[in-house]
């Protein structure tokens, strides 16, 4: 075997046994939940919290077909409608291709403060 295939051959030996040592040196000192020093298990205390948090979720869902706003002539208008939670919103948009981007101007009314629903 030449020189420095031996050479190449014991850095990566040196190299696999510093890695190999350094991820043993990193493994956690503690199995089965008792400690090393003393055999003895290991206890963690669970407090309750008093009012216990109640979390209400509403799910609503809505689909819609997709649109390809491709680069064409003239805007596209959309408008938006109220939902269950805000039946009077309402709004318009238009969305206009130009070469390289989309320009969309958006308006929205009768919009209510989001903290109607809840602080967050």
């Amino acid at each position: 075997m030449p020189k420095g295939d031996i050479l190449k051959t014991k850095l990566l030996l040196a190299v696999g046994a510093t890695l190999s040592l350094s991820a043993f040196a990193q493994t956690n000192p503690q199995t089965n939940g008792f400690s090393q020093t003393a055999l003895t298990p290991q206890t963690t205390v669970v407090v309750p919290i008093s009012p216990t948090p109640v979390f209400r979720v509403t799910v609503i869902s809505r689909s819609v077909q997709a649109v390809n706003y491709q680069h064409r002539s003239g805007a596209s208008k959309l408008d938006f409608a109220g939902t269950d939670l805000m039946p009077s919103a309402n709004g318009q948009a238009k969305v206009e291709s130009k070469k390289g981007y989309i320009e969309i101007e958006v308006e929205f009314g009768n919009l209510q403060k989001p903290t109607t629903f809840g602080i967050f």
